[in-house]
């Protein structure tokens, strides 16, 4: 009886249900108003300025960096979350360096497409875990 009890137990741990989070609206909402107010500042010229457009830039892309690390939990995997970051640092860096690029809304696109990542990364692992 008690080895028939721990085969129950093994099986049940190998086949765990699906707990991943879908990804928050909200949150990525809220990231999306960082963002166009940095876009925003942009188009009235206070975030073109050379020297203090490079720092706000930086300043919010590193804002919504953390903000997406510490409280998105919807990719689970350690990948997702590396490749978040790096994304949010391309953006940034093309923003900050590239000359003439701040009038586009290139943090508004940035937040969208994490957020379409996300989403494809949830998809992708609850259809995993129903195969199995």
């Amino acid at each position: 009886m008690a080895l028939r009890r721990g085969r129950e137990k093994r099986n049940h741990s190998e086949n765990p249900k699906f707990t991943g989070e879908k990804p928050s609206l909200f949150l990525y909402g809220g990231v999306g108003i960082i963002a166009l107010f940095k876009d925003l500042l942009d188009l009235v010229f206070i975030g073109s300025l050379p020297g203090i457009g490079t720092i706000i830039t930086i300043c919010l892309s590193f804002l919504i960096w953390i903000l997406l690390t510490m409280f998105d939990r919807s990719g689970g995997a350690q990948n997702m979350q590396i490749t978040r970051g790096l994304i949010v640092i391309f953006f940034g860096l093309v923003e900050a360096i590239g000359f003439g690029l701040n009038f586009l809304p290139i943090e508004t696109a940035m937040v969208f497409v994490l957020y379409v990542l996300a989403k494809k990364a949830w998809k992708k692992a609850k259809e995993e875990a129903e195969r199995k």
